[in-house]
Parts: C-alpha cells; sequence; structure tokens
C-alpha cells in the first residue's frame, strides 16, 4: 500500500482514476446480480461532509450498510496494492438503527487530504484521486467498500457542484398501509444546484423491483407484513450522495 500517493505509470493511474468513476464503492456481494435484495451485509453508500475537496481539507465519510441479521458488525482498515490510498482515522464503532426488517449501520472516519505539491493532478480533468478502502464483517459475511475522493486545485471548484444532495421518498408514505400485488415506489431528488447526473438506486429485503435505477418504478412479489425501503442517489461527477429510508405495510 503506498498511502496518500503512488508512483505507478500513468496508464495504470488513468485506468484506476476511470474505474472510480463507475461507482463511489465496489462490493464483494454479487451486487449487480441482485441489486435491489438485502438478503445479507450489504453496503448502501458513502455519504461525505462536502460536495467536493481541495489539497488540505479535512474529509470526514460516513459509511451506511444494511443487514437482516440483528448481530453486531466489525470494521478494519483494507490495504489497496499499488494504488493512492487515503488513511482514514477515528473510524467510530458502528452505530446501530433497527427497523422491522432490515438493521442499519453507520461508520464515520476521518482523513485529512494531502497538499497541492503531493499529488498528481490528471490533464483530462485537473482533478486528483485518493481511494479508500474499509471492511465491514459479521459473522462469515464481509462486505469490502472502496471508493475515491477527487480534490480539486486550491480555487479550481468545479461548475457544476454546488452543494450536498437529498432524496425523499414519496411513495408509499411513511408508515402507510397497502395492498398487496404491485407497488408504486417513488422518489424525489434534491439536486441542490449540481448540474450533473445521479445514481438512483432501491433496496429492500425481499420481493422484485422492476427498475432499480429508476427515480419511479414498481415492487412486487414482496411478502406482507411491515417493510424497509431505501432509496439512494449518488452524484456521477462529484461522488455525493444520500439516501431514504421508510416503513410501509403490505397487506
Amino acid at each position: 500500500m503506498k498511502k496518500l500517493f503512488s508512483s505507478s505509470n500513468y496508464h495504470s493511474r488513468l485506468r484506476y482514476i476511470l474505474l472510480l468513476s463507475l461507482a463511489v464503492f465496489a462490493s464483494c456481494s454479487e451486487v449487480e446480480n441482485t441489486p435491489e435484495k438485502v438478503d445479507k451485509l450489504r453496503a448502501i453508500g458513502v455519504a461525505t461532509d462536502s460536495p467536493y475537496y481541495e489539497p488540505g481539507m479535512t474529509v470526514t465519510l460516513t459509511f451506511i450498510l444494511a443487514t437482516p441479521v440483528l448481530e453486531d458488525i466489525s470494521v478494519a482498515e483494507v490495504t489497496l496494492e499499488d494504488e493512492l490510498q487515503l488513511a482514514l482515522s477515528n473510524i467510530s464503532l458502528p452505530t446501530p438503527d433497527d427497523k422491522s426488517e432490515l438493521r442499519l449501520y453507520t461508520v464515520t472516519a476521518d482523513a485529512t487530504l494531502p497538499l497541492a505539491g503531493d499529488l498528481d493532478f490528471a490533464t483530462f480533468d485537473g482533478t486528483a484521486n485518493i481511494a479508500y478502502a474499509l471492511i465491514f464483517s459479521q459473522g462469515a459475511e464481509e462486505e469490502r467498500v472502496r471508493g475515491s475522493i477527487k480534490i480539486y486545485p486550491a480555487g479550481g471548484s468545479p461548475t457544476n457542484v454546488s452543494g450536498l444532495p437529498s432524496i425523499e421518498i414519496t411513495s408509499p408514505s411513511e408508515n402507510s398501509t397497502i395492498g398487496g400485488g404491485t407497488v408504486d415506489l417513488v422518489a424525489s431528488l434534491d439536486e441542490k444546484g449540481s448540474d450533473e447526473n445521479f445514481r438512483i438506486s432501491w433496496f429492500v429485503a425481499d420481493g422484485v423491483i422492476e427498475k432499480n435505477r429508476s427515480i419511479e418504478t414498481e415492487w412486487e412479489e414482496m411478502s406482507a407484513g411491515t417493510k424497509t425501503i431505501i432509496a439512494t442517489a449518488r452524484g456521477l461527477t462529484s461522488g455525493t450522495f444520500a439516501y431514504d429510508v421508510i416503513e410501509a405495510t403490505i397487506e
């Protein structure tokens, strides 16, 4: 592992940056096979405390995970071989938030970004990227969460990113009771003035979501009872992240 900066060649670094631009985090679980179902420990996303960063700034990351199992989880740092990696500090103990079907965990971690002289800013967009990674364990299950921080030169903040987004599930409404069959899932995204594309994701404990990446979709084949529904949004340029959680009863 190379903390703060790496001497790897340009092509390796470019390939790494392009891969990270496609996803804020990569999970060891089979996310793409069953993208909406939380049937084991799953990473939901990583939230930042600022829409963009400059050299020398302090970063606070909030890792969000969900699990159907009411057991404690542990967290540890991960070494990324031959990659530009940021050292995390003040890693908090996992904080649980129990819902009817799922337990959500949040973990925070801090880091201080290197100064401009220690960074290699890319010529194609003028930014630098530094990776971070943590691994979470619950019994035999492990979930590796990996992402990156995009750093802009001092005074060179992005023109298309102006704030941290928020997302709200508007259908079904919180604590509502609805009939079974097909359930409409609708969310409202507040981009806070940012001019970038966002990736929407839905998470549930069971059933099938027709279009998991759509802000309006349908949910079918779920069991009856009080259900936990999660919607997330991630900026594809900035990596900003937001999520909302509600509960509704299916008859």
